[in-house]
């Protein structure tokens, strides 16, 4: 029961600390799960696609990240070979962010 409490104060401290962050991360987050569910695509798009017309090293994520909750890793590495790293490197930090936040409110 202590470490759900903890987890749940550790995010709440996120999200007030990231405020502007947060609120861009739920939004885009939803989008996926909106659009992995009902085909309705209300995703931030790409601006440097838009401003330049060429697709960046990020594009796809988002489609790479649905493939992951279809459990279908190979067309997410298709789509961007990225999302494993940094589905990795999220998970790293949250883990460490959280070991701090741990110590500090003992």
């Amino acid at each position: 029961m202590v470490i759900k409490s903890n987890l749940i104060n550790y995010f709440f401290y996120l999200i007030k600390s990231n405020l502007l962050f947060s609120l861009v991360i739920l939004y885009e987050f939803n989008a996926i799960i909106i659009n992995w569910l009902t085909d309705i695509d209300i995703r931030i798009p790409c601006l440097f696609v838009f401003f330049f017309e060429i697709e960046c090293i990020g594009c796809g994520l988002s489609r790479a990240f649905e493939y992951i909750l279809d459990l279908n890793f190979s067309d997410a590495f298709e789509t961007n070979f990225l999302i494993f790293p940094v589905i990795l490197g999220a998970l790293i930090f949250i883990i460490t962010d959280y070991k701090k936040f741990k110590i500090n409110y003992k």
